[in-house]
């Protein structure tokens, strides 16, 4: 998986954009219960992540995925 984002010349840095959006996104999310995890929950749950990437994908933002066989094992 990879992600690439660039910044907005004379506005925010692309590293300002990929930490403040997906927090962002998630504490509205939240606050319109469309995400509704209880507690504390990582990054890596579906029920929260799926949600964040689509809003983030209408904002420009997009993960990339690609699978490639293993290759040989090294001994």
């Amino acid at each position: 998986s990879w992600l690439v984002e660039r910044g907005v010349p004379g506005r925010e840095s692309a590293t300002a954009r990929a930490v403040s959006l997906p927090a962002a996104v998630a504490g509205r999310l939240l606050l319109e219960g469309k995400i509704d995890c209880p507690g504390v929950v990582g990054p890596t749950d579906p029920e929260l992540y799926d949600p964040v990437l689509d809003e983030l994908e209408r904002l420009g933002i997009a993960l990339s995925e690609r699978r490639e066989p293993a290759g040989p094992a090294r001994s």
